[in-house]
């Protein structure tokens, strides 16, 4: 399987990923992302990872590199299966994973309200 990446525009960004996220399609998302993550980044990107059915270590680094770059990785809509990598391995803090949408909403409006 394939992944596919599709890029909306807005505060924060949002990247919605579907597929396999592996050391395969990781330059992929690599390459999607590269544009967002230049000196005027925005301080948040949402990657919408409700339809990601696998994710590797390749996949994780991805993820990774975003952090590195200055940017805040918020992701939502995490399958069980995905969720769980990223609960494992704690490559990023458990605050940056939100189960849907209003969870997200809440942390961001949260967050602007003490200053974020």
């Amino acid at each position: 399987m394939s992944l596919t990446i599709n890029i909306v525009s807005g505060v924060p960004v949002r990247v919605h990923v579907s597929g396999r996220l592996d050391s395969d399609t990781a330059p992929d998302l690599d390459q999607s992302v590269k544009g967002l993550l230049q000196p005027s980044a925005p301080r948040r990107v949402v990657f919408d990872l409700a339809e990601l059915d696998y994710i590797s270590s390749a996949g994780l680094r991805c993820f990774v590199r975003v952090m590195k770059a200055g940017s805040q990785p918020l992701l939502v809509n995490l399958q069980p299966s995905v969720e769980k990598v990223f609960n494992m391995v704690k490559v990023l803090p458990a605050r940056n994973l939100f189960r849907n949408d209003d969870a997200l909403r809440q942390f961001i409006e949260s967050d602007a309200d003490a200053g974020g």
